[in-house]
């Protein structure tokens, strides 16, 4: 939620305490991480799209950033706006990843 500072979908401006986590890799069905690089804070209305009105978000492992791409395929940046709006480096796929959590 630090990351994102609330809702990505563009133009939704949802604080974080409106917003779950959305994994844009199908983690059930399709085996997919648990991984930050592919998490994304949607509220409700906006995780319904994902489910249901065939939106969809894809994360770049290389930068951070992620695209929503609506049912007809047109794409659009994301809305993260939180920790200085850049997203931070994404790990070392050579090396296990480590949790830090601060209070």
């Amino acid at each position: 939620m630090a990351r994102d500072g609330g809702c990505t979908f563009p133009g939704c401006d949802a604080p974080p305490s409106w917003c779950r986590i959305h994994h844009t890799v199908e983690w059930f069905a399709d085996h997919g991480d648990t991984d930050v690089w592919i998490l994304a804070a949607v509220c409700d209305f906006h995780h319904h799209l994902c489910h249901e009105g065939n939106w969809r978000v894809e994360a770049d492992r290389q930068t951070g950033h992620q695209t929503w791409v609506d049912p007809a395929g047109g794409r659009h940046a994301a809305n993260q706006r939180g920790l200085g709006a850049e997203p931070p480096e994404p790990p070392n796929q050579d090396e296990p990843a480590e949790l830090v959590l601060t209070a």
